[in-house]
């Protein structure tokens, strides 16, 4: 698995957006995320790229941990985010 995310809670404050996001993405798989505005897409991005810190749950990239890491540290690993 390149990425791998499990249980991901996170949100802005108290306002909670994600609840319980869990995802998997192979070698040369590409996933799309889909949905209505407000439905939390940036915010999945946005907490893999180390933007905002998870509540809770892990996001993992070739094995290893990247949930909470500061957004040049998952830069430097090969992930970042353009919007």
């Amino acid at each position: 698995m390149i990425l791998e995310i499990n249980n991901l809670h996170a949100g802005y404050g108290r306002i909670k957006v994600l609840r319980d996001v869990s995802m998997q993405l192979g070698d040369s798989e590409i996933i799309c995320i889909i949905g209505p505005n407000e439905a939390g897409k940036s915010t999945v991005l946005r907490a893999i790229c180390g933007i905002l810190k998870p509540m809770s749950g892990n996001i993992k990239f070739k094995g290893q941990d990247i949930g909470g890491q500061r957004p040049d540290e998952v830069v430097r690993k090969g992930i970042c985010f353009v919007p």
